[in-house]
């Protein structure tokens, strides 16, 4: 998820230094692969992302965030190979009602996060982005 987006830490030095550490150690190689697929990304998704690399929530905190929403999947499709596969079966424009959803959707994972964060409880067990650099 940091790899691919563009998260809101240009003045933040120290969170630059743990992204690129991160990454230099667990970033997968995805260069070979056709498709990817993983959970669909949005702004507050981003907040977690940038609390986690920013030391103000644990690990588990961030898996849970990230699992708020009901947000599902997203595929990529990567390579020409993969998208000279794909068929077009059936075109339909998104019904202007279902914006409402996402809202809602959005809302209630900024909530749940809010909620998570402010009810950590004790560090006993629990990871922070410098239990991984």
């Amino acid at each position: 998820m940091i790899y691919n987006r563009k998260l809101n830490v240009q003045e933040k030095e120290v969170v630059q230094d743990n992204i690129k550490t991160l990454l230099d150690k667990y970033k997968l190689d995805t260069g070979k692969f056709d498709i990817i697929i993983g959970y669909r990304a949005n702004d507050s998704y981003f907040a977690y992302a940038e609390a986690f690399v920013s030391g103000t929530i644990y690990k588990d905190t961030l898996e849970k965030a990230l699992r708020t929403g009901e947000l599902g999947i997203q595929v990529f499709i990567k390579s020409e190979k993969a998208f000279h596969s794909l068929k077009r079966i059936l075109v339909e424009e998104v019904p202007e009602k279902y914006r409402g959803y996402f809202v809602k959707r959005d809302k209630n994972a900024r909530d749940t996060y809010r909620s998570l964060s402010s009810n950590q409880g004790s560090r006993a067990g629990k990871q922070t982005i410098y239990d991984f650099l």
